[in-house]
């Protein structure tokens, strides 16, 4: 198992492991050994009814179940008020401790562990335990090499330990051994040599599973993070911590091959089943709120937390990014003023308030404060790795690779900075870069010739009409960067793989994946990112997640209406099953989606949004939004402010028009597998309503189950048997049963009558009208389904779309130019379709119609920039139409190719370069072309023009 993850140094107290029990009576060990039993596995219950038959006995044991069930401030009572903390006794003091740690009450917690040390330290397994606790309290204090002398004891004691008595003692011991090599940094020594120890000693260590748990979890390695929660799981089911961690674990890890965000709320909700408000379980819910952008439910989380614990500058620094986040900035400096006159070194506070502003886009800021981490505590080995990456995301290029290479040479196990810095070693390596005064663009070598000519005039010219239509210069320059593996992706973008997408924009920095990576309109998607650059500078990174994709989404086809993102199918599914989100709950469907596809969804509704907000209010209200939202005011104010209407009032216009939209698309629902309870239960309660039955029957069609469907189906066609709706799906199921008599009578009832299928239906029958011969009806129908969806290029019923059937029937009828005026109609409308463009291309490149070969292919290498056939008709093209510019594009991509076709390239090239005035290359390119081509007369023509 890979060491790949420390707990974070002022992240809350480490879950604490067992103090050692206190030496028990002859005549009560077997029943000392049975309750410390109990607890392990967490049978709290029974351990409750014995303590309260039992109240005086086992006082140590009976803290450690009311601290577990989260009664700290009982237990702390009860060995205060015992005779044996009276009387000084180590191990109560050592108890009394934990618990005062625990609350921040750090002054007299220090005495008491102070005074166990002095008074002898007692036995191995409470000297470790007090010095490790002592050593975290005097770092908290910033009072770090004290705190470091303490940890240096404590793996003194291990030193001096015979390997005999290894053997006997408790394996909490060696877990507080390895927290006291955590702070030393020792990292490797503490996972493999002392947690490896405990568990020698006891392979079912709740305290060991959990302290592994979180310094692999601090390394990034998630996976086996949660191993060892759940490993100690299964020793103890009710563990509060276990599950937090587990918790933890699972929401940080953005490849969990699991429902993250529900999974993580079941265990949240398992440890506060036992232990009510635990802090660190607050902390989470409050970093998820934060996430979800509900910064209500993430300040009363967080202000739970510090509540129980005032010193704990962690905790703090997420509050604080809070007030950040959403320009509360009097709170903001009010709260960093009160922690800088608290601590001497408030490390802890800069670092957690750099974590979480990540998640709000606030690279620039999250790196200044990083710095600011380690400069008060220069050993506060966190931050670095944070300031490393961040200032590389802001394009602080040796900034950041300096404290990323500091990270590692700090902490030679953290996933995120070594695969940060063999990407960096990967990108000098083998990629080209192309800089200037307003961009970066880094992409492999081999993939240059294909792609940054076409990528940086893209970005130029929308970075210039983004700024203009958002009245906003945004910050030069620009790092873009392209990768052609998307493992490498990953690792740039979140320093880890499994980040499902292809590209993200860091507000001064882009990642990109090339179509090696994600086959797809590579263009769509930079311009889709580089609208985030604007959006989020208009709004000064406060900008909703809804919004800015949404923006984005609404960006991809406002310039280019053929980049147009198409969503048809989910769009309809999800307004008939009443699953467009309200803008309350906009955020969620980003965030925490709660069925497959709801992101992308998301996305497409998010752009919906927007165009319908200009389309009632105009772009300038746009603009108004982002500057709303730029002065931290929350949607619910910036729609009242800026729109004049409230949310509620919002919906409802917005789901008419959602409504209307779906409507137009003449599709019909697939209504999903997960809506088949709720229409079920529809039918129950109104047996007498044939549209509900066709509804079930429709949903269970398109999840594959046939019999229920023919099932319900004889229920609505009992009630109205004339619908069309029924009609259609009998159609349907006929047709999937290949009876294609049936299957034809039917669709063309359904249309006759009107069904909610009509495009469907039409498609369907004119797959079986044509397989019959009757190639005109198809053409008929093909046309009609056309203009009901002319956005259907998805293939329906194992058959290409409705364009290249009508296409190839048309072609086969000898109605060429048809044909071919319908192809052109879905290269105007598909912005993915590469084989199209390129057929088209084809023929008019043989009939020497240059304008139409531009026309159908001009954005053909924005999907696939590989294909030197297509680039040798666009090059050719753009001469032949005197675009010299991009005809020199065209014809320099085609001389990375293999075998490149130079007699024809080298007088074209020369040619344009002379008619762009750049006369060297015009005569070193003529030279050229005149060994190959001695007679071509563009060549004549321009050495003689050049004076050769």
């Amino acid at each position: 198992m890979p060491l790949a993850a420390t707990a974070q140094e002022g992240a809350g107290t480490a879950p604490a492991p067992e103090p050692a029990p206190a030496p028990a009576a002859p005549a009560a060990a077997g029943e000392e050994t049975e309750l410390a039993g109990m607890l392990r596995v967490g049978r709290y219950a029974e351990a409750e009814e014995w303590r309260l038959e039992e109240p005086a006995r086992f006082p140590l044991l009976w803290a450690r179940l009311l601290r577990e069930t989260g009664r700290g401030a009982e237990a702390l009572a009860l060995i205060e008020g015992h005779a044996s903390f009276a009387a000084g006794e180590a191990p109560y003091l050592v108890a009394a401790a934990a618990l005062l740690q625990e609350k921040g009450a750090l002054a007299p917690a220090k005495e008491h562990l102070r005074r166990a040390i002095r008074d002898g330290g007692g036995p191995v397994p409470l000297e470790a335990e007090a010095r490790t606790r002592l050593g975290q309290i005097l770092v908290r204090e910033g009072l770090r090499e004290d705190g470091r002398e303490q940890y240096a004891a404590v793996l003194e004691l291990y030193k001096k330990l015979p390997a005999a008595e290894v053997k006997t003692l408790p394996a909490e011991t060696f877990v507080w051994m390895g927290r006291a090599a955590e702070g030393l940094e020792r990292f490797d020594e503490a996972y493999r040599v002392l947690y490896s120890t405990a568990f020698d000693l006891d392979s079912g260590s709740v305290a060991a599973h959990v302290a592994s748990g979180w310094i692999l979890f601090a390394k990034y390695n998630y996976p086996d993070s949660r191993s060892h929660f759940e490993d100690a799981l299964e020793t103890n089911p009710n563990h509060a911590e276990a599950h937090i961690g587990l918790a933890r674990a699972i929401y940080a890890d953005y490849g969990y091959p699991g429902e993250r965000f529900a999974e993580t709320k079941l265990h949240l909700a398992e440890a506060e089943r036992v232990w009510k408000g635990n802090p660190e379980g607050l902390m989470l819910s409050g970093d998820v709120a934060f996430y979800d952008e509900v910064w209500a439910d993430a300040e009363r989380s967080y202000r739970a937390a510090i509540d129980q614990d005032p010193t704990d500058l962690w905790r703090k620094g997420r509050l604080a990014a809070l007030f950040f986040a959403t320009a509360r900035l009097t709170e903001f400096d009010a709260l960093r003023t009160e922690v800088e006159q608290a601590h001497p070194a408030a490390a802890p506070f800069y670092g957690s308030l750099a974590e979480r502003l990540v998640d709000r886009f606030f690279y620039v800021e999250a790196a200044d404060f990083a710095r600011k981490a380690v400069e008060l505590d220069p050993l506060y080995w966190p931050a670095y790795v944070t300031l490393g990456v961040n200032a590389l995301r802001a394009g602080r290029e040796e900034e950041g690779r300096e404290w990323t290479r500091k990270a590692l040479d700090a902490d030679p196990f953290n996933v995120w900075a070594f695969n940060t810095l063999q990407l960096i070693k990967r990108i000098d390596r083998t990629f080209t870069e192309k800089r200037d005064g307003d961009f970066v663009i880094r992409m492999p070598e081999d993939e240059a010739p294909y792609l940054m000519p076409y990528l940086e005039t893209l970005l130029r010219e929308t970075r210039t009409r983004m700024e203009r239509v958002y009245e906003e210069a945004v910050h030069r320059p620009i790092t873009v960067e392209d990768f052609s593996e998307h493992q490498y992706f990953s690792a740039r973008s979140i320093g880890l793989p499994g980040l499902a997408a292809s590209g993200v924009c860091f507000g001064r920095m882009v990642t990109l994946t090339t179509p090696r990576a994600i086959p797809g309109n590579w263009g769509a998607v930079a311009v889709h990112e580089f609208a985030h650059v604007v959006t989020l500078a208009k709004a000064k990174y406060r900008i909703p997640r809804w919004f800015g994709e949404g923006l984005s989404v609404f960006e991809e086809g406002r310039a280019e209406p053929r980049w147009r993102r198409h969503f048809a199918d989910e769009w309809v599914s999800a307004v008939h099953a009443g699953e467009i989100l309200p803008m309350a709950d906009i955020q969620k469907g980003f965030t925490r989606p709660t069925w497959p596809g709801q992101i992308l969804l998301s996305y497409y509704q998010g752009g919906v949004l927007c165009s319908f907000i200009e389309k009632e209010w105009g772009t300038e209200k746009i603009l108004a939004m982002l500057t709303a939202y730029r002065e931290g005011k929350s949607t619910v104010e910036v729609f009242r402010d800026v729109l004049g209407v409230t949310l509620e009032e919002f919906d409802g216009r917005f789901a008419k028009h959602a409504r209307a939209l779906a409507d137009s698309f003449g599709i019909g629902p697939e209504w999903p597998e997960r809506m088949i309870q709720k229409l079920a239960y529809h039918t129950e309660d109104q047996p007498e309503d044939a549209a509900g039955w066709l509804r079930l029957g429709f949903a269970y069609f398109f999840n594959g189950r046939q019999a229920d469907a023919e099932l319900t189906l004889g229920k609505a066609a009992a009630i109205a048997p004339d619908l069309g709706d029924v009609a259609a799906l009998r159609g349907f199921i006929a047709f999937r049963e290949d009876q294609k008599k049936t299957a034809r009578e039917q669709f063309a009832a359904a249309i006759e009558r009107g069904t909610a299928y009509p495009y469907r239906s039409r498609i369907a029958l004119a797959i079986l009208e044509a397989d019959a011969g009757a190639a005109d009806r198809a053409i008929e129908l093909l046309r009609e389904a056309i203009e009901i969806h002319p956005d259907g290029v998805r293939p329906r019923f194992g058959q290409p779309n409705a364009y290249i059937q009508l296409a190839k029937l048309l072609d086969d009828r000898g109605d060429i130019d048809e044909a071919v005026a319908v192809l052109e109609r879905l290269v105007a409308t598909d912005r993915d379709d590469f084989p199209t463009r390129k057929r088209l291309a084809e023929r008019w490149s043989a009939k020497e119609n240059w304008a139409k070969v531009i026309e159908c292919a001009w954005d053909a290498p924005f999907i696939l920039p590989y294909d030197q056939d297509v680039h040798r008709m666009l090059g050719r093209a753009y001469f032949e139409t005197a675009a010299y510019g991009l005809a020199k594009r065209e014809l320099e991509v085609q001389l990375a190719g293999q075998e490149p076709p130079l007699a024809e390239i080298f007088p074209l090239l020369a040619y344009s370069y002379w008619k762009l005035g750049d006369l060297e290359k015009a005569k070193d390119y003529a030279k050229r072309g005149k060994s190959l081509a001695p007679d071509d007369a563009r060549v004549k023509e321009v050495l003689e023009a050049v004076g050769e």
